[in-house]
């Protein structure tokens, strides 16, 4: 096998358009000087980018190396191919080179250190060296302790991994977080930049937008067991029982939509001893999301129907608080397929938690060990969801009427509601029972209800209606207690008269509730 030549390698920061010279500029250059055709040639070597690649090889020389590397001249874009490789192989050859140079004007207010593709520009290679424009050493790595100091400053990364730690000794949300401050140009490259960092390689797909970042997350979950790459988010410091849990977080998928969601996460750790006694280390990607073994407390505040999910990590300052996950029931419920990996649930809001005492296994016959779940990685599974309901599952129709709109406020996590925009002349709400969940009233509460609906008229119209509906303890949601509170109001210019009616119905299975702006009716559709 040949041996590949010592070589110097260059890291910078794009020039604007124009200036930059790229691989088919030095190929056009070098036949401008054969051809003897010295003004095409000057049109090259007056951009600032030429003027960069001289003084890099001629650092090359008074390092005694005879080959010099700089990405803008020298990978054919041309080919996707090579392309391709350039960019997944980027990082072995920065950590192969003699020595890196890092070209840099201003060096603490550089984008250099703010640029995505720097930051394995920064952590690969083994002798690193800056340089100002005029091409003057401002120091070096290895043999400047207060350089990596101020680096370390600058970028939020350990002077550890600076000065040539493995990687690998950083769990993948602490990597992420060195990279939540930087930027590229094209979205795709927020992703591509990270390759080396976590050693993957995926195939390039520019057009894909931020998908690519999700195919990172992909690949380094399919070889890893480091749940921290779910640990995306905003920390919350208060113990569980002071949590304000009115409030209704948004759904969210499991994976992050950039680096910038680790922002949080920079003295993250692995928790290796999480693993001790778990006789399942599963965590992969499936179809419907990403499929994990882990602790889970279900049902941790009455009537929410929320879970929280333990994961193997923890924050330096409270080694002994793992951090945890918001958790409610997915698209796909509790479906029991196994090939599926239920049950399925999606993320819960961006708060991170950090369990204190009691130990979560005080929660007694709520709290799970070991326990494989699924976690959809967006909230985009419409399809799916209808793809899996069943035809037997308990369902009510509520038609609107005309000249309303209905605001959803809440609904049970057994439950889902569906519109059909593409039915002409409807206005109405499909409510669906997931198979295996309960709707049973589970705390006291005379204001829990199962779902919450609030019913403006148009403006043309001068009344509007409260609806509330609350259930009663049925298992299987065959029946429901509907309570419904229509509250007219005529407005007036000088008055506002208040009328008050209540009606109570029991809908069964199939039932098609009418409900009009005058009468209240409810018709058994069985």
């Amino acid at each position: 096998m040949q041996t590949r030549p010592s070589y110097a390698i260059l890291s910078h920061t794009w020039l604007c358009d124009g200036e930059e010279v790229t691989f088919e500029d030095l190929l056009e250059y070098h036949a401008a000087v054969a051809r003897g055709e010295s003004s095409l040639a000057a049109s090259f070597t007056t951009r600032k980018g030429f003027q960069k690649i001289q003084g890099c090889c001629n650092i090359a020389v008074q390092s005694k190396l005879e080959w010099a590397w700089i990405d803008t001249c020298c990978i054919d874009k041309r080919s996707s191919a090579e392309l391709s490789e350039a960019i997944n192989s980027m990082f072995k050859w920065y950590r192969s080179s003699k020595i890196c140079l890092g070209d840099d004007t201003s060096f603490q207010d550089s984008r250099w250190f703010t640029r995505g593709w720097t930051l394995q520009e920064l952590l690969a290679p083994k002798r690193l060296s800056f340089y100002d424009h005029k091409w003057q050493l401002i120091g070096a790595m290895n043999k400047d302790p207060n350089l990596c100091e101020t680096i370390s400053d600058i970028t939020s990364i350990p002077v550890a991994f600076l000065q040539g730690s493995p990687l690998t000794d950083a769990c993948v949300a602490k990597r992420m977080s060195w990279a939540s401050k930087r930027h590229t140009t094209r979205p795709e490259d927020i992703a591509y930049s990270l390759l080396g960092i976590f050693d993957v390689n995926m195939p390039l797909l520019y057009g894909e937008g931020h998908k690519a970042f999700t195919r990172l997350q992909e690949a380094i979950i399919s070889q890893t067991y480091d749940h921290s790459i779910l640990a995306w988010g905003i920390r919350n410091p208060k113990p569980l029982y002071e949590r304000d849990v009115s409030s209704k977080p948004e759904a969210l998928g499991v994976l992050a939509m950039s680096p910038k969601d680790f922002e949080d996460c920079g003295d993250f750790e692995t928790d290796k001893s999480f693993f001790h006694g778990h006789t399942n280390l599963e965590f992969d990607v499936t179809p419907a999301g990403i499929r994990l073994s882990a602790n889970i407390l279900d049902n941790y505040h009455d009537g929410e129907g929320y879970s929280l999910c333990e994961l193997s990590c923890y924050t330096w300052s409270y080694p002994s608080r793992r951090i945890m996950i918001q958790l409610r029931p997915g698209p796909l419920g509790r479906d029991t397929t196994a090939k599926a990996g239920w049950p399925q649930y999606v993320r819960n809001g961006r708060d991170l938690w950090c369990h204190s005492d009691p130990p979560l296994a005080l929660f007694g016959p709520r709290w799970h060990r070991d326990r494989t779940i699924t976690i959809a990685k967006d909230i985009a599974m419409s399809a799916i969801k209808r793809r899996h309901q069943a035809s037997s599952c308990s369902m009510i129709l509520l038609n609107i009427p005309k000249n309303h709109i209905c605001s959803v406020e809440y609904v049970h996590p057994g439950l889902g509601i569906l519109t059909n925009p593409h039915q002409v002349g409807k206005n109405s709400l499909r409510i669906y029972r997931y198979p295996g969940f309960s709707t049973a009233r589970p705390s006291n509460n005379p204001f829990h209800y199962v779902f919450k609906l609030v019913l403006f008229v148009t403006p043309a119209a001068a009344v509007f209606g409260i609806y509330h509906l609350i259930p009663i303890a049925f298992e299987d949601l065959c029946w429901l207690l509907i309570i419904l509170e229509l509250l007219f109001i005529s407005e007036l210019p000088l008055a506002i008269t208040r009328l008050r009616w209540v009606w109570i119905f029991i809908l069964g299975k199939g039932a098609e509730a009418r409900l009009d702006r005058d009468t209240v009716g409810a018709c058994i559709a069985n």
